[in-house]
């Protein structure tokens, strides 16, 4: 800043003024590209939330059922593994299952435990229930 005329009255030159413009343009085109990544990805996560909480509905819904229906009918209901529950929700595992200790053993001898897993198309996140025959 330079000092203009006796009087003392200070203030910025045009030099200055279109250097700190062009400083500030050049950080501002340096940041943007960085940035642009972010920005684009600020929708993802309610996105995210969504499916997220779409799932767990569609499973709780699977669970109330379990009070009214059989294993077989909650099976039938939910579809073939591959196929699509509600239209949006990929069928991973939907099939009886039995275990030993804490691993899953062969074919079941019988049929009280449904093992039913589904997986979000748009994310794959996946949510597995088990549903146990009442005693």
């Amino acid at each position: 800043m330079s000092g203009c005329g006796t009087g003392g009255s200070r203030g910025f030159t045009l030099i200055e003024v279109m250097v700190t413009i062009v400083l500030a343009a050049l950080a501002l085109a340096s940041i943007v590209p960085i940035m642009r990544p972010a920005f684009m990805r600020s929708h993802d996560a309610p996105m995210l939330l969504q499916d997220a909480l779409d799932l767990h509905s569609a499973m709780e819904n699977l669970a109330s059922r379990q009070e009214t229906s059989t294993l077989a009918e909650i099976q039938t209901l939910v579809g073939s593994e591959g196929s699509l529950y509600r239209g949006r929700f990929a069928v991973v595992h939907n099939r009886f299952v039995a275990f030993t200790g804490h691993t899953e053993a062969g074919p079941p001898s019988t049929n009280n435990l449904l093992r039913v897993t589904l997986a979000s198309s748009r994310t794959g996140e996946q949510l597995t229930r088990h549903f146990a025959e009442s005693p």
